[in-house]
């Protein structure tokens, strides 16, 4: 129970790091599996790849593991420098808040240089982490790439995000969803790649699971899944894209977009939807008395209605349901009409309809990010 336990944790610091930027900017995480890593890692003689949202700050808490562990390492750090043409049409260098999603190429380059234990790149492209052949050999980086998003998101591969009791050909015990191990690939020198899983564990990687991932991640990827065992698939047919080289890396920089205020209220038994309409009239007008016309920022939605499947709305409301919540969303330009939509959403509580409960609401900054056209080079430090 303890190894799936981290699995599953681990996993889930995949899907963390990769996905949500919050999480990146804690280092309790990479904490927590650098513990276990690092010292398995150095005795066997492999190296640790990882990609972390601040670089800078993932490297000194590597460092300070590795200094409790009484383990001495080298954490090298891959990440670029972002420059712009200025209106005096020379190059200056950006240090707000833009991301630029790496490739292989530095980290490969990174290693070659300094030969890191631990590398820590700023935000890359998944598939990223697991390349390395000859860059002119663009069929075995098609089948790197394949690896890496097989692999790019842990336990999804070997039956999370999978189980579905309604559909019999994904069918899995509540056991064998709890037990999950984590994948891992087999790469031969000529491109060959087998996922696989430890034998004897539990969850299921087979044909479904591994073009299920895939097609997470991919919009056509023509390629083939041969079941070898229980636990090993043989993946075949990548091949490169007939754009070898992209045009532009993926860069992004954070536009302030206004103030978010959200809440959420739950109604329960008789009319419990006739109650939800209730509030939410109730929020719009009270928002309309204060601020006229920003009712109109707001939108809202009945969790258990019709939140998640499109539906006439006709329809929904005459669909008996006895447990349902409200949502409600706003986005304003200025921060006062957030706070103040979060106040008129708590207030629902003495002045709202009857029998409403578990009110939580939340204002925040909102940031959006948007392409730029800008010019990158990459730097090592280990």
């Amino acid at each position: 129970m303890k190894r799936t336990n981290f699995e599953r944790k681990f996993s889930a610091s995949l899907y963390s790091f990769n996905v949500i930027t919050e999480c990146l900017k804690l280092m309790h995480g990479i904490s927590e599996w650098m513990q276990l890593l690092l010292p398995l890692a150095v005795e066997r003689g492999v190296r640790i790849i990882t990609n972390m949202e601040s670089p800078y700050d993932a490297q000194e808490e590597v460092l300070r593991i590795a200094s409790k562990l009484g383990i001495s390492i080298s954490v090298g750090l891959a990440y670029p420098s972002v420059s712009e043409i200025g209106v005096d049409n020379k190059l200056k260098d950006i240090d707000d808040d833009v991301s630029v999603y790496l490739g292989a190429a530095p980290i490969v380059e990174c290693l070659e240089r300094h030969t890191p234990d631990v590398l820590i790149t700023s935000r890359v492209a998944d598939a990223s982490l697991f390349l390395g052949w000859n860059w002119d050999d663009l069929q075995l980086l098609a089948q790197g790439s394949l690896a890496g998003h097989l692999l790019e998101y842990g336990c999804q591969l070997t039956g999370g995000y999978y189980m579905h009791p309604g559909d019999r050909h994904r069918k899995m015990t509540f056991q064998n969803l709890l037990e999950l191990s984590l994948p891992f690939v087999e790469v031969a020198l000529d491109g060959t790649v087998c996922v696989a899983k430890a034998e004897g564990t539990g969850g299921v990687l087979d044909s479904s699971t591994c073009a299920e991932q895939l097609l997470y991640e991919i919009r056509d990827p023509n390629v083939t899944f041969q079941p070898l065992s229980d636990s090993k698939v043989l993946c075949c047919g990548a091949k490169p894209s007939a754009e070898s080289l992209p045009k532009k890396l993926l860069l992004l920089r954070s536009k302030d977009c206004g103030w978010k205020g959200w809440g959420e209220i739950s109604y329960g038994g008789y009319e419990s939807v006739e109650r939800a309409k209730a509030a939410e009239f109730l929020i719009r007008a009270w928002m309309e008395e204060l601020y006229p016309g920003l009712s109109t920022n707001v939108t809202s939605y009945i969790i258990g209605l019709y939140s998640l499947k499109a539906m006439c709305i006709n329809n929904a409301l005459s669909k008996h349901c006895e447990d349902i919540r409200l949502r409600m969303d706003g986005l304003f330009e200025k921060e006062e009409h957030a706070i103040q939509f979060t106040k008129e959403f708590t207030a629902l509580y003495t002045n709202g309809p009857a029998g409403g409960g578990g009110i939580r609401c939340i204002f925040c900054i909102f940031l959006a990010f948007r392409p730029v056209a800008l010019f990158v080079s990459f730097f090592f430090l280990a």
